[in-house]
């Protein structure tokens, strides 16, 4: 696909260099906050002022703004999906990842028979839409992720993945081969924060995986999801750089429908504790940014995934988030042995029934495909 971008992120990234983001947040006061509010389109300096931690005096208000907003442009729905990790072999060393290559546990990649089996599970369940991921190995090549795709599309509308970042002419073949979203989070913005955390391996190539989304919009891909990991760096300044990233991709890429996710660290499965400091984000945080998202970015969609508690995914629900995970496993093979807990520790164990029903008690409409395909 022929687009031609004057600018980079990275060009973006750098413009803010200067910016001296944590003390313009300190700088921020009430009649800032209260003229962002007050506009429908919002400049750099009003989103600073709705992300600082004085705004969430205004929490209220930006939560009924963002419900307004998004019945506005999306209706009464909440598109579901499922994950569905086929490996866990990985040569990163990335000292927040269950998959780390430090850590030593036994590995798999599924063949296709086993793709097949948990396939036919998934969507015994209902789901229609699914996110394939992996660690990055060898073993799972482009060719065999090609193959993989293929399979789902026997079994799901909609096939998204998230794995490794690839060349454009490689995510082109995963196109050709059934899928149509790509989910791909910078996990840390800050370069010096991404640089210890990645120790050694492809993934410490911070401009190759900054730069992923554009080979993707450029490849064809249909809907791009992006975020960091909060809690690995400043938190805010983090979110900051997400919904501008988001804007950057809407603005250089106008066939590209837009997702970000504010996905919180979990504990790796079978450890308490990390080797690096943790930033705190509380469930107001994360209403505050998903709020701001919906302001800063009116039709952006807004992911909240099984990492959230049930308790919170339901108070959260009518409030900006446009989709959400269910009945989830991210172990390899989960669907089929049972097993839940791999990547990370989920959070909301509940099955895709009891996910519909929670959606439905709050008037909400449970939507398991995203978009109409062409006759």
């Amino acid at each position: 696909m022929q687009v031609v971008v004057k600018k980079s992120f990275f060009d973006v990234f750098q413009s803010y260099r200067n910016l001296g983001f944590e003390e313009k947040l300190s700088q921020v006061s009430r009649d800032d906050v209260e003229r962002a509010l007050a506009k429908d389109y919002l400049s750099d300096s009003d989103l600073i002022a709705l992300l600082s931690p004085l705004a969430k005096e205004y929490l209220p208000f930006m939560l009924k703004k963002s419900y307004f907003l998004t019945r506005k442009y999306f209706g009464n729905v909440i598109f579901i999906y499922a994950p569905l990790y086929v490996s866990d072999h990985c040569v990163n060393a990335c000292l927040y990842c269950g998959f780390s290559v430090f850590n030593k546990f036994k590995r798999r990649t599924l063949n296709y028979d086993e793709v097949r089996k948990e396939a036919e599970i998934l969507s015994g369940r209902g789901i229609k839409h699914v996110l394939l991921l992996t660690g990055e190995s060898k073993l799972v090549g482009v060719e065999y992720i090609c193959n993989v795709v293929k399979i789902l599309k026997e079994y799901f509308d909609e096939i998204s993945i998230e794995i490794y970042p690839m060349t454009e002419g490689d995510y082109a073949r995963v196109i050709e081969s059934g899928a149509e979203g790509l989910t791909v989070y910078q996990e840390v913005y800050d370069p010096v924060i991404y640089d210890r955390l990645h120790v050694f391996g492809p993934k410490r190539d911070y401009l190759f995986r900054l730069e992923t989304p554009d080979r993707g919009a450029r490849a064809g891909f249909r809907e791009i999801n992006i975020g960091a990991l909060l809690g690995l760096a400043p938190v805010r300044k983090e979110v900051f750089f997400t919904l501008k990233h988001a804007e950057y991709i809407y603005e250089n890429y106008p066939h590209v429908e837009v997702a970000v996710s504010f996905p919180r660290i979990r504990p790796i499965h079978g450890k308490n504790s990390f080797s690096f400091d943790i930033y705190d984000v509380s469930d107001e945080d994360i209403l505050q940014f998903v709020a701001v998202a919906r302001l800063f970015l009116n039709r952006v969609g807004i992911n909240i995934s099984t990492r959230e508690t049930k308790e919170f995914r339901d108070n959260i629900m009518l409030l900006g988030p446009t989709r959400m995970s269910a009945g989830s496993s991210t172990y390899v093979g989960g669907y089929s042995e049972g097993k839940t807990d791999g990547q990370f520790d989920i959070a909301d164990s509940r099955s895709v029934d009891e996910f519909v029903e929670a959606v439905r008690s709050k008037g909400l409409c449970p939507t398991f495909v995203n978009w109409v395909k062409e006759l």
